[in-house]
Formats: C-alpha cells, sequence, structure tokens
C-alpha cells in the first residue's frame, strides 16, 4: 500500500468490518491495484483469529489494523485518527460492520447494525468524509419473483433486513453525510461461508452417502448472487462515484420504475436529502434450479425438489424440519472431516438456519448501477447488441433458422426471449430465436450450419482461458460447407480465419449499425442497420425488407476508412478517459491552444492512416479527416466503444485495429509516430486490464523482470 507521501492523490479508506468476508476482499482489491493512499482496517476480530488466507497477509497485515467496537461512540476517536495527523482525514468510509449472523435477536441487530451505522455515520459527516458507503441487504424488498428495482415497495423478510433498512433510514437523516447505500444479495467466491458455501457442503454430505439431494420449494425460485470480486469492484467505484455525485440523475432510474431512486419505505415519501441507492447483482438471474443443475455436476449426485405437499408442510412447520435436516447431516459432516484429518474445520459447515430456507424470492434488478456508474460485472456476456439484431433480421425473412450461442444473458432469454426496441425494426417484448444455445460452439449432433456468423469483439490478445476466434467457432464450422461470416472492426481480421478453415469460404463486412445490449436480454437499436458485405450474403441479409446490405466490391477501402476513426478516437479517449467532445473543447480553453489534442494528436494519427492505406493501395482522400474529427455531434459528448471497455475493464480490439496499422506501417516503411505511441500506451492499458481481471500472474511478471534485469548485467 502506497504511503501519504508516495501518493497524496490517491484517497485514504477506513473499512469497518476490515476482516470479514466482504472487507479481506475490499483490502486485498485496494493493496493490489494500489487503489489508496492509506487503508485502516477495523473489527471486533484480531487478525490472529480471523482465519486469513495467506495471500491476506499483506494487505490485512496487523499494522494496518485497529481493534475497536464501532457502535460505541468512545470508539470514534480512535477509529478516525489518521495516521498522517491530525490535519488528515479519511476520504471514503466502507461499513461492512454489523452483525451477520441469521437466528439472533431483534435487539442484537438494533445494537450490533442500527446502532453502529448511525454512530459511524454521525462521525464521518462532522469529519467530512468524502464518501460513507453503506453495505446493505437485498432482503429489504417485498418478495417478488420479478426483479426489485430500488424504488419498488420496501417489505423486510428477515430481522437483519429490518435493522438494515432502520439502519439506511436513519443515516439518511444524518446531516452533511456524503451517503451511498449498496444493497447486496448472496455474494459468493473462494472462503465463501455463506449460503452458496452452505448448499455445496451439503451436497458433499449427500454425495458421501449416495443420496438424492431434494430441494424445498421450487426450481424457479430466486437466490440472486453477486461474485465477491464484482462485489468489491462495486464498492470502489460506489465510492469514487459519489465523491463527485450526490444523487441519481432524474430520468437514469430503471425502466421498470417511474420514480427517482431515493430511500422510501413501503409506499412513503422518501426522507430529504435524495440518497442514492443501488442494487448489485450479477446477470446470472441465480435460482434454486440454476443451483441444483451445478451442484448435481460438480458432486455426480441426482437432485430434485420436494412435491408442493412436502414443502407445504416444511412451510407451516420450517422450524421442526430446519432441525431434522441439521440433524441428519452434521454427524456425517462430522465423519467427513475427520476421514480426511481435518481438526481445525474454520467456518465451512452445512448447519442450516431456518431464514435460509425461507420461500422467499431474492430477485434484483442492477440495471441502475451499471447505467449511473458505468459498472460491468467480469462474469461473461450475452450476444451483443450487433448479433441479436443480425439473428433478428435474419429470423424475419423467413430464409434462415438462426442459432445464438449465449452466455451471461442465457437463462434471461430462455425464460423472457429479447427485448428489442429497433429502430429499423420496432419493438419486441419476447422474441427468441430458433434455437438458443448457453455455450461456447455448442450444435446439435450432425448439424450443418450454413453460416457461422462472428459478431464478436475481436481480441486476438487475450490470454487464456478466453480462447481465440477460431477456437471458439471450430465446433460449429463443418469443414468444405459452413460459409464463415466476420462482422467485426480491423483490418486483416481474414487471414487468422481462411488459415484454420482453408477449406471454407470467408466472408468480410462491416457494420455501420448502432445497438447495445442495456441488461441481459435487453437491446437498443438506435441507429440503422446497415451492412457492406460481400454478395453472397447480400440478397439473404435484405430479404426481411428492413436492413440496407450492399456488395461493396472495395471493402478494404471501407475497412481503412473506418480506420480513420477507429485507430485515431477510440484509443486517444481510452487513454484519456476523455470522450470525442471534451477532447475538441480542450483547445478551445483559455491556455490550452498550444496542446489541442484535435492538432496535436487526433489530425496527424488520421494523416498516418491515411498514408498506411496507401502503401497497400488503398486511396482515402484527406479531405475526410475533418468530417472524421466532427463525426460526433458536439453536445453529444460521444463515448467512444473503446473507452466504453477501458472504463468497464473490459479487453480492447488493440491489436486487430492500432495493431494491424502498425504493422502493416512497419512491413511497408511508413512513419507513424503518433499512432505507435498510442499503440504502445494502449497495450500498457489493455495489459492492466488484464491483469486486473486475473489473466496475468503478476508476481510471475515481476520474477520474470527480475531475471532479465540478472542476465543482462
Amino acid at each position: 500500500m502506497a504511503t501519504d507521501g508516495e501518493a497524496s492523490d490517491k484517497p485514504s479508506v477506513l473499512i469497518v468490518g476490515g476482516l470479514g468476508y466482504i472487507g479481506r476482499f475490499l483490502a486485498k482489491y485496494l493493496h493490489d491495484h494500489q487503489l489508496a493512499s492509506t487503508v485502516r482496517l477495523v473489527d471486533k476480530v484480531l487478525p490472529q483469529l480471523a482465519r486469513l488466507a495467506p495471500e491476506f497477509s499483506e494487505a490485512c497485515s496487523p499494522s494496518l489494523f485497529l481493534q475497536a467496537d464501532a457502535s460505541r461512540e468512545s470508539s470514534m476517536a480512535a477509529i478516525f485518527k489518521h495516521p498522517g495527523g491530525p490535519d488528515k482525514k479519511w476520504d471514503y468510509v466502507f461499513n461492512l460492520g454489523g452483525q451477520t449472523a441469521l437466528s439472533r435477536t431483534i435487539e442484537e441487530y438494533k445494537l450490533q447494525i442500527v446502532q453502529l451505522s448511525v454512530t459511524l455515520g454521525k462521525e464521518a459527516a462532522q469529519r467530512g468524509v468524502k464518501a460513507f458507503v453503506e453495505v446493505s441487504t437485498g432482503m429489504v424488498y417485498s418478495p417478488d419473483r420479478k426483479a426489485r428495482v430500488e424504488t419498488d415497495k420496501l417489505k423486510p423478510w428477515l430481522k437483519q433486513a429490518k435493522a438494515k433498512l432502520e439502519a439506511e433510514s436513519e443515516l439518511a437523516r444524518i446531516p452533511g453525510l456524503n451517503l451511498v447505500i449498496l444493497r447486496l444479495p448472496h455474494v459468493y467466491g473462494p472462503y465463501d461461508a455463506g449460503f452458496i458455501a452452505k448448499a455445496l457442503c451439503l451436497a458433499r454430505v449427500y454425495q458421501e452417502q449416495g443420496k438424492e439431494l431434494k430441494w424445498l420449494w421450487t426450481e424457479d425460485l430466486r437466490i440472486n448472487t453477486v461474485h465477491i470480486d464484482d462485489t468489491v469492484r462495486a464498492l470502489w467505484e460506489a465510492a469514487k462515484w459519489r465523491e463527485v455525485h450526490s444523487t441519481v440523475p432524474d430520468g437514469a432510474s430503471s425502466s421498470q420504475s417511474t420514480r427517482r431512486s431515493t430511500l422510501g419505505s413501503k409506499g412513503d415519501e422518501p426522507p430529504p436529502g435524495n440518497v442514492p441507492i443501488f442494487n448489485i447483482v450479477d446477470h446470472g438471474e441465480t435460482c434454486q434450479g440454476i443451483l441444483a443443475d451445478i451442484v448435481a455436476k460438480v458432486f455426480d449426485i441426482k437432485t430434485g425438489f420436494q412435491g408442493s405437499l412436502i414443502s407445504q408442510f416444511a412451510k407451516l412447520n420450517l422450524e421442526n424440519v430446519v432441525d431434522d435436516v441439521n440433524e441428519d447431516i452434521l454427524q456425517p459432516w462430522a465423519d467427513l472431516l475427520e476421514e480426511k484429518g481435518i481438526t481445525r474445520p474454520g467456518p465451512l459447515s452445512p448447519f442450516l438456519e431456518k431464514e435460509l430456507l425461507k420461500d422467499t424470492d431474492l430477485s434484483l434488478d442492477g440495471t441502475l448501477f451499471e447505467r449511473v456508474v458505468g459498472f460491468e460485472y467480469k462474469r461473461g456476456e450475452g450476444s451483443g447488441g450487433i448479433g441479436t439484431i443480425t439473428a433478428l433480421n435474419l429470423e424475419l425473412s423467413g430464409e434462415c433458422a438462426v442459432t445464438a450461442v449465449l452466455r451471461s444473458n442465457y437463462n434471461a432469454v430462455k425464460e423472457n426471449g429479447f427485448q428489442i426496441d429497433a429502430a429499423d425494426y420496432g419493438k419486441f417484448k419476447s422474441w427468441r430465436p430458433s434455437q438458443v444455445l448457453n455455450r461456447d460452439g455448442e450444435k446439435k449432433e450432425k448439424e450443418e450450419y450454413d453460416y457461422v456468423i462472428c459478431t464478436t469483439k475481436n481480441t486476438p490478445d487475450v490470454p487464456p482461458p478466453t480462447l481465440p476466434l477460431v477456437d471458439l467457432i471450430r465446433p460449429a464450422v463443418t469443414p468444405g460447407h459452413s460459409v464463415i461470416v466476420l462482422i467485426q472492426n480491423g483490418i486483416n481480421i481474414e487471414k487468422p480465419v481462411v488459415a484454420a478453415f482453408p477449406r471454407n469460404v470467408v466472408l468480410s463486412g462491416i457494420s455501420r449499425m448502432g445497438a447495445n445490449e442495456l441488461r441481459p436480454g435487453v437491446i437498443l437499436q438506435n441507429e440503422p442497420d446497415l451492412l457492406g458485405i460481400a454478395p453472397e450474403f447480400v440478397r439473404l441479409y435484405n430479404a426481411a425488407g428492413k436492413a440496407k446490405c450492399s456488395y461493396d466490391p472495395d471493402l478494404q477501402h471501407e475497412r481503412w476508412r473506418k480506420l480513420l476513426y477507429n485507430c485515431v478516437w477510440n484509443p486517444i479517449a481510452a487513454l484519456t478517459n476523455c470522450d470525442t467532445g471534451r477532447l475538441r473543447l480542450v483547445g478551445l480553453s483559455e491556455g490550452y491552444a498550444d496542446v489541442d489534442p484535435v492538432v496535436s494528436l487526433v489530425r496527424p494519427a488520421m494523416k498516418e492512416v491515411i498514408a498506411v492505406a496507401a502503401s497497400v493501395g488503398v486511396t482515402l482522400d484527406p479531405g475526410l479527416i475533418e468530417g472524421v474529427v466532427e463525426a460526433d455531434e458536439l453536445e453529444v459528448f460521444c463515448v467512444p466503444s473503446m473507452l466504453q471497455d477501458a472504463r468497464k475493464g473490459r479487453p480492447m480490439e488493440v491489436e486487430t485495429i492500432l495493431g494491424e496499422v502498425t504493422r502493416t506501417a512497419d512491413r511497408n516503411g511508413v512513419p507513424v509516430p503518433v499512432i505507435k505511441v498510442l499503440y504502445v500506451l494502449l497495450n500498457a492499458k489493455q495489459w492492466w486490464n488484464f491483469e486486473a481481471n486475473g489473466l496475468i500472474d503478476l508476481q510471475a511478471s515481476v520474477e520474470k523482470r527480475k531475471r532479465k534485469l540478472e542476465e543482462g548485467k
């Protein structure tokens, strides 16, 4: 962790409940990415007793720790005392403290949740903390199968959740508190001992006994989840956002609600202050059926669901049912531990509390946080906007039966279909292609696809476990039969595909459509479906009468023309975290005329693209430059796709755009100094994203660097 002197521009961070499950992962996230100048972890439990895994030793070292009871006013002076001296203060406070057990009395929860939160909140307000992040629960909502948005009816269904909601309300009334509230579902991940972990322990017992594991209630009971890695990233992004913003913008709320996302209870008017509240939940739409399927595959056991009669009996006698289950599983679990020589088992246990088995849906809609903060969960992607509209167009032609390969949005589309609002095609509430598959390359036995259409981002430099495009589509391609259609950005994208499938026709196209997946299964097309491609595909794509697909005899010219934007505006925006509108306004500001990015970077880089294109026989009119400079309406403050990816930690299309242009320039002796600098810097940013996503072993890279230095001596 950086010291105050080393990184005074970084925020100082106070984590209450810092040795709890979320707290320790948040501390590690800040430590690994050097995000904070100073960190203090406050907890009632000593580090020596917190069962910390070795990888937390530095992030949660005793030097960063303070043992204190944050519910006591007498502890506040010690907790908020900054190691940098009396003139320093904590910038961000994360409240992860409070009673986490489910079977306590309401009096205990009032003391250990409500009083703790209020005491911390008052002190934080007095000391001018820039962001106070209160971590609450999605169990404050009235349970419903339909995903709950932040303004939906509040009806907590656990005593703990009632205390959390009371804490939210009390915090919202504290003057001057820069509060943001995050409501979480079940959090899971490494070292988890909560709901998901208990289900896995239970399955292990049933595996040992050779029994079928039957679940209460129904397979579609919602038990929404979020991974711990996404959780801590969301906490950090929420704090950064709250430092700058005090309310959720009007009109930003989720589509299911017309009210602003502010604190309210059971239809009451929210208290003053318009406190921002966000649901944090992944796109998996986890339900009991999904968890049962996972358990069945992992442990190779049969799973099922109890009939309605038994479930109804359990609902009326839940406490007795839970006692019976615990009696049946705890001794076999103890026997398993003894057999494996585990004498200190830690918190993992199949022991169930009746609160965990309630017939209540935990179903959240996290769209608002993604839209307002720009957050993205890193657990896979769906078919995307371009792919979905392409599938829709081909199905509407009546000449195609489309198979869509989906990932994280598979469950949403399987259950509800795609919800589409398309400029060219109209609105669809529940549209599905002919077939939906839930894993890459899956196909029916002996099925041959006439066309395999690729609309994914083209990122060949992403490390494993991400598959290269040719390996991704290989199971779906029939040699000598399937036509492979590439609707992707960049140049020379056809070469690896042609090399991998020499007996197949490969078509290359350029889409100028604007379409995005706003959340799993929800597609917005806001710009016309314009596609330029080889003639074999034109008739098929135009058959529906909606899109405008044309044969482009000089497709390479169009690819290079598109590179004038993609090879220049995209990387500059991603590297500066600045949209195209603001980049164009910089030079107009007083004192900035000599460092105008349009003059110094944008136009010179576009001239370099034109020169490289000429070296391969593609002539671009220099007069195009001004049109591309002003391509985006100024007031729109357009965020190019690379900047969107950079902000969300997604891989950027570096190699197929800047990499190919740079390599072509080198081969043909064309000087491209600006583009080379952009390429090198963007690769560094891409590498950082890979490391942040766990795709690069940082320690291995350090050791490799040390060995290289030693060899050079």
